[in-house]
């Protein structure tokens, strides 16, 4: 619903996102307030100019949620690095490597998590990359290159980031030591967060008023004031009353797209 002076959204249906993609459904109220610069004309007749000043943000916050799977990790990368999800298992036993030929991943993953890299029994003398193939939550094809420094002694592990849902192979490229091995492993996630950087996001959502006129309202850089989303899985529709707030409220936008 929008007000005649188009100050004032209630129950704007949009979404978060961050970098792009759609995080969240969610329900947002917006208000905010116009000033008014006065200047005084000079002249015979006198009298005073009104323009136009600095927009200042009322009310902004956001009301409902609903999650989509993504949100998941993009979310908890914001506060630990860490994500939730994650089973501990290894998946292919230390095997020595050779740098172009691919290695088959036997054990499929137990739950969608990160990957690790274990080397083993000698150090790499030429270091390389391997890159490792799977799909996403969302059974999207994926690939991660995990670096392996020269120098690497054996014992050392090389984790990903990436979550994978399956990771059925890995081809190092350029890597060598003599009698070598990796082992790769899927790795448990954490049951809780630790807060690290703050994560910023977009809210863009479409409004109507009484007359059936309908307006976009873009509101970049927002970040939530009093905590943030809980995770209650993907497609959990979350009741919240989280106050945000934006870098700069001139940057908010109001268009009109269908009157």
């Amino acid at each position: 619903m929008a007000t005649s002076e188009f100050g004032k959204f209630t129950g704007v249906h949009g979404l978060l996102t961050i970098g792009g993609p759609p995080l969240a459904d969610v329900l947002f109220d917006i208000e905010w307030n116009t000033e008014t610069i006065v200047q005084e004309i000079s002249g015979d007749y006198g009298g005073e100019e009104h323009i136009p000043g600095k927009r200042t943000i009322k009310t902004f916050k956001v009301t409902g949620a609903l999650q989509k799977a993504e949100m998941l990790r993009m979310i908890g990368y914001g506060l630990n690095e860490t994500p939730i999800t994650g089973t501990a298992a290894v998946l292919q036993a230390a095997a020595t490597f050779t740098a172009g030929i691919p290695i088959t991943i036997g054990t499929p993953i137990t739950t969608p998590s990160r990957g690790r890299i274990a080397l083993s029994v000698a150090p790499i003398t030429t270091g390389g990359l391997v890159i490792l193939y799977g799909t996403d939550i969302n059974d999207n094809p994926v690939t991660e290159i995990i670096v392996i420094p020269n120098g690497s002694v054996a014992g050392t592990n090389f984790d990903g980031s990436q979550i994978f849902k399956t990771a059925p192979t890995a081809l190092p490229i350029g890597v060598v030591g003599a009698g070598a091995k990796f082992q790769f492993e899927s790795l448990a996630g954490s049951s809780s967060y630790v807060f690290g950087p703050l994560k910023v996001f977009d809210l863009i959502g479409k409004a109507e008023d009484d007359e059936g006129n309908i307006f976009q309202v873009t509101a970049p850089d927002c970040w939530f004031k009093n905590g943030g989303l809980v995770w209650k899985g993907a497609g959990t529709l979350v009741p919240c009353d989280l106050d945000v707030d934006m870098h700069k409220s001139s940057e908010l936008e109001v268009e009109l797209v269908v009157a």
